[in-house]
């Protein structure tokens, strides 16, 4: 149900606009400070389940039906106001332009670079010298060894830079009578 009522915009704050609409409507408002119950216009209820709270310091109105979870547009319509009747002083029409800032222009991305820009040559390293840093055993649970990797690092010459490579040899064990260091390394490097 709509109510036909004039605009109440010559009352002087919200609350009032909102208690007269709604003790106009036979909504039965009850005052608590700035707190107060009614009837929901939106639904048929007996009890008060429409909360209307005044906040004077920013002079708005907050509406809440607990019955019917209700919009503040479905509320504010049945009761023959607008949206703007819960605010005490309407937002000035030029509130966008006001406190507006223009933004720098944004500055253009560099171009993307390719995977070819990206890709470094591997390095020569036919006759480098390589030494050993580190020795790591691998066992078995009896404690036997089954296996050795040899860390080993060489240091080359870059054209720019002087650049280093690590490099890990792998020396799988046998069996247990077989030294570890009989078996042919595999190398495989990677930059550091």
């Amino acid at each position: 149900m709509t109510l036909d009522t004039p605009s109440t915009t010559a009352l002087t704050n919200s609350l009032d606009r909102v208690w007269e609409a709604l003790d106009r409507g036979g909504f039965k408002p009850t005052r608590r400070a700035n707190t107060f119950k009614a009837l929901c216009p939106v639904h048929g209820d007996a009890n008060p389940s429409l909360s209307v709270r005044y906040d004077p310091q920013a002079g708005k109105i907050a509406l809440h039906c607990f019955g019917c979870d209700a919009s503040v547009f479905d509320i504010t319509a049945q009761l023959g106001l607008t949206v703007g009747d819960l605010f005490d002083a309407p937002l000035p029409d030029d509130r966008r332009t006001k406190n507006r800032t223009t933004r720098a222009p944004r500055q253009a991305l560099p171009p993307r670079l390719t995977r070819e820009e990206l890709a470094t040559p591997a390095p020569d390293l036919t006759g480098a010298k390589w030494d050993r840093v580190k020795a790591y055993d691998y066992v078995d649970a009896a404690g036997v060894v089954q296996q050795r990797v040899h860390r080993e690092e060489t240091v080359i010459d870059a054209p720019a830079t002087s650049a280093s490579l690590r490099a890990t040899a792998a020396t799988p064990a046998a069996s247990s009578s077989a030294s570890p260091k009989a078996s042919p390394p595999c190398c495989t490097t990677c930059p550091q």
